[in-house]
């Protein structure tokens, strides 16, 4: 997902990934991709306030560094 931010991947594109990992099995030890998916889902669909609320639970829980090169 990163790399479609980052290359300007379509919109397309994105939800494709997005799809898969809102497709994967409800396990902690994988959790947290379904959270990036929504963080980066957010993003592509320019809604600014969920990627806010996602970005502070991922500096809440130290998970920050996986997307510190997204935000502004």
């Amino acid at each position: 997902m990163n790399c479609c931010y980052h290359k300007h991947a379509g919109k397309k594109y994105a939800e494709l990934a997005i799809q898969f990992l809102r497709e994967l099995p409800m396990d902690g030890a994988i959790g947290i991709n379904s959270v990036l998916g929504t963080y980066y889902e957010a993003l592509f669909n320019n809604d600014q306030a969920t990627a806010d609320e996602v970005a502070d639970v991922l500096r809440k829980n130290e998970y920050v560094s996986l997307i510190e090169d997204t935000l502004k």
